[in-house]
C-alpha cells in the first residue's frame, strides 16, 4: 500500500489537545453551511476524519482558533472535491465558480452567499481577517485567489489532456495544494505575523515552496491508488513518471520518494540559515519569533501533519468520494 511508503521527515508529530472537542463542530459547521447536504456525504467526512489533520496542522490551536482552523479545512475539502468529474475539465465554469467565491475577498458585499461554498467561505475568511494586520490580509488574499484560480488552469490542462512534466507540475500544485492559507492561518491563530520583507525572497520563501512540493508528492503516493482509479493521470506525480518515463509503480514511487527526501535536506538546509539572515534584515526579537513560530507551527507541521495524516486516512483508500 503506498500509505506505507516512508519519508525522510524528521518533525516530531503534534496535534491538538482539542482535536476530540472540536471534531462534532466541525461536522456541524460543514452540515449548517450545505456542505454536507446528504447523509452519505455526512458518514463519508466522518469517516475520512479531516478534523484529525487540522489538529497535525495546527497543534498550537485550541478554543475558537481551532474552530476556525477546522472550518478553512472543510471548505478545502468542499472546494476540492466540487471539481470532481466533468465540472474539473471545463476551464470555463470552474473558473465561474472560482470568480463567485473571489468575490467575497474584493466585493464582499456583491458575493452571492445563497450559494452554499460562497456564504462558508465567507465566514471562515471575515473570521480569519479579523484584527489581522493589512499586509496580511493582502498576503493572504492574494493566496486565497490563486488556490482558488488554480483549479481553472488544472481544467484547461485536463480538457486539452495536457502532460505537464514534473518542474512545471509542481508550480502548478503549489497554487492549489493550499499550503500557503495554512500556513498563513498558523500566523492568525497565533496573533503574529512575519515581515513583509521575508517574503520577498530568500530562505523563507524557499522553505515555503518546498512545503508545498513535499506536501504535494506525498500526497501523490498516498493517493495514487485513489487516482488511479479515477483514470486521472494530469495531476499525480508517480502517475505521470509511469506516463512520460515508462516507470513501473514501484520505480516511480522510489522516484517521488527520493525528490521528497532531496527537498526535505534542503529545507533543513535552508533553515539552518535563518537566523543569520534575520539579523542580516535587522530584525527585532518580536520579528524573528514570528519567523521561528511561522516554520514550527506552520511549515513544519503542515509537512509532517500532512504525513502522518495520508498514512491513516480512509480518504485515499476509495476510488471516489460521494457525490456532493
Amino acid at each position: 500500500m503506498p500509505q506505507d511508503i516512508e519519508f525522510f521527515i524528521p518533525f516530531p508529530s503534534r496535534i491538538s489537545p482539542e482535536v476530540n472537542r472540536a471534531r462534532p463542530r466541525h461536522v456541524a459547521w460543514m452540515q449548517d453551511h450545505g456542505l454536507l447536504p446528504t447523509t452519505e456525504a455526512v458518514a463519508y467526512q466522518k469517516a475520512i476524519d479531516t478534523a484529525v489533520v487540522v489538529g497535525r496542522f495546527h497543534p498550537q490551536a485550541v478554543g475558537d482558533e481551532l474552530n476556525l482552523a477546522m472550518d478553512q479545512m472543510a471548505f478545502f475539502r468542499y472546494y476540492d472535491d466540487h471539481f470532481d468529474g466533468t465540472l474539473g475539465q471545463d476551464p470555463q465554469k470552474t473558473e465561474h465558480e472560482a470568480r463567485r467565491v473571489i468575490e467575497v475577498l474584493h466585493e464582499p458585499g456583491r458575493a452571492d452567499r445563497s450559494v452554499p461554498m460562497v456564504a462558508a467561505f465567507a465566514d471562515m475568511w471575515s473570521r480569519s481577517a479579523e484584527g489581522m494586520p493589512s499586509a496580511w490580509r493582502e498576503r493572504a488574499a492574494r493566496d486565497w485567489e490563486h488556490f482558488l484560480s488554480g483549479f481553472a488552469v488544472e481544467a484547461a490542462c485536463r480538457q486539452g489532456r495536457k502532460v505537464l512534466d514534473i518542474p512545471v507540475y509542481l508550480e502548478l500544485r503549489r497554487l492549489t495544494i493550499g499550503v500557503r492559507p495554512v500556513v498563513n492561518l498558523a500566523e492568525r491563530i497565533s496573533r503574529y505575523e512575519v515581515p513583509p520583507r521575508m517574503f520577498a525572497g530568500g530562505n523563507l520563501v524557499q522553505m515555503r515552496d518546498l512545503a508545498e512540493d513535499v506536501v504535494t508528492l506525498v500526497n501523490d503516493v498516498q493517493s495514487v491508488e485513489k487516482e488511479a482509479g479515477k483514470g486521472d493521470f494530469l495531476f499525480n506525480s508517480v502517475l505521470l513518471l509511469e506516463h512520460s518515463h515508462h516507470l513501473s509503480r514501484p520505480e516511480a514511487i522510489s522516484a517521488v520518494r527520493d525528490m521528497v527526501n532531496d527537498r526535505m535536506r534542503t529545507f533543513l538546509h535552508l533553515e539552518e540559515g535563518l537566523p543569520r539572515l534575520c539579523d542580516g534584515l535587522a530584525l527585532t526579537a518580536q520579528e524573528q519569533e514570528a519567523v521561528a513560530g511561522y516554520v514550527t507551527d506552520g511549515l513544519r507541521t503542515v509537512i509532517r501533519g500532512n504525513y502522518d495524516w495520508g498514512n491513516s486516512t480512509r480518504r485515499y483508500r476509495s476510488p471516489s468520494a460521494p457525490a456532493l
